[in-house]
């Protein structure tokens, strides 16, 4: 125990632990940041002309090369600094590269920065970020659209082998909310109780449950996140560890930093209800009320490289071909699109020009599945 009572080395080691799981991450989607992919880019600037393909190799080697020199010497202000400016660079050229992991990691560099003279100040704002992040994961839950998704077809059919009929009855069917209550405890636990280590440790336990699920020996899915997941389990009783004596996590909401922090974190988030945050900057995960975007093709011979990513799901396009562009992009960059709308009409802009003579429609819809959720443009 005598390593945790030097929070020096616990905090190197929580920046270190993320940094390799940064750059396993990175690796694992490697054409997202090489802009190597067929699936369109969704500049954040519009107006902005669109970054060189060697310029997306530089940012890239760059970047690996940060994380690797701070694994070795992660008090090295100057190159944590440049790592972070081609980190937010980075993000530039295309929202898809906005993942909540990718998000993550950039604010524990900004972190590190400023507080690693602070170990105190470094774990008091991970604990914060944490308790928001699960708070705000549970409560996305808390709906029909992750009972239909994730609890019955997802858990229960694909992973537990129920068969359908089972997991629709309605006891079956809305225990699953029990889920999201789950995490909004452990929220509240590393929030207010006073032996937040024992919540850190309810919160490892969701993650290895999670870890398991989506595994090879689970569903086998969305392997982006595998790493973050084994992060969050490793460094959870990390930044809990001291924090068994107090009521609550206490922050003086007075100082700009702190304040900002509260808005972004704790208060903006909850505007993602409404659709006038992003949902991905709301934590919200695995909800199953995300806007999915699909791409119907009238004339495929005439985007003959679109058809390999051609899926054989149901959807709400009346053609014969659809793309998915959940399963497109994954299939080509092993990430989820950036769920937002404004994304999904940069991708069809794009597409448009690229094929004109393909007669592409685009569907947006989301659950529950009525006419009012269902929007259809060309």
């Amino acid at each position: 125990m005598s390593f945790f009572q030097n929070q020096d080395k616990v905090v190197a080691l929580i920046f270190r632990l993320t940094l390799f799981f940064w750059l396993v991450t990175k690796l694992m989607s490697y054409p997202l940041w090489l802009g190597t992919h067929v699936f369109p880019m969704a500049p954040y600037f519009s107006f902005m002309p669109a970054f060189p393909a060697f310029l997306h190799y530089v940012l890239f080697g760059g970047s690996l090369l940060g994380l690797l020199f701070l694994m070795l010497k992660p008090t090295n202000r100057i190159v944590l600094i440049s790592l972070i400016i081609i980190e937010i660079v980075q993000l530039i050229p295309d929202q898809n590269r906005w993942q909540p992991y990718i998000l993550q990691f950039i604010f524990t560099g900004i972190l590190f920065d400023l507080y690693r003279k602070k170990p105190a100040l470094f774990t008091a704002n991970m604990a914060f970020y944490s308790a928001c992040l699960y708070l705000h994961s549970g409560l996305h839950k808390l709906n029909g659209g992750f009972l239909f998704h994730v609890w019955e077809r997802m858990i229960l059919h694909q992973f537990l082998g129920f068969d359908v009929s089972i997991a629709e009855q309605p006891i079956v069917h809305y225990s699953g909310l029990a889920l999201g209550v789950f995490e909004v405890i452990g929220a509240l636990g590393v929030f207010f109780a006073r032996k937040k280590f024992f919540y850190a440790w309810v919160l490892v336990g969701m993650h290895i449950f999670i870890l398991v699920f989506i595994s090879p020996s689970g569903i086998d899915y969305n392997s982006i996140v595998w790493p973050w997941n084994i992060l969050m389990m490793a460094i959870l009783p990390l930044i809990f560890y001291h924090k068994t004596e107090r009521a609550s996590l206490h922050f003086n909401f007075k100082h700009p930093k702190t304040l900002l922090l509260g808005l972004f974190l704790l208060v903006l988030p909850f505007l993602s209800f409404v659709d006038y945050y992003d949902n991905y900057l709301a934590f919200n995960l695995y909800s199953g009320r995300l806007k999915q975007f699909d791409i119907c093709v009238g004339k495929p011979d005439e985007a003959p490289d679109l058809q390999v990513f051609e899926t054989k799901k149901r959807t709400y396009c009346d053609t014969k071909t659809v793309l998915q562009t959940n399963v497109w992009h994954i299939r080509e960059t092993n990430t989820v699109v950036y769920p937002e709308i404004r994304v999904y009409r940069q991708i069809a802009d794009s597409l448009k020009m690229r094929y004109p003579k393909a007669e592409l429609s685009f569907c947006i819809y989301q659950y529950p599945y009525k006419a009012a959720n269902i929007i259809y443009f060309d």
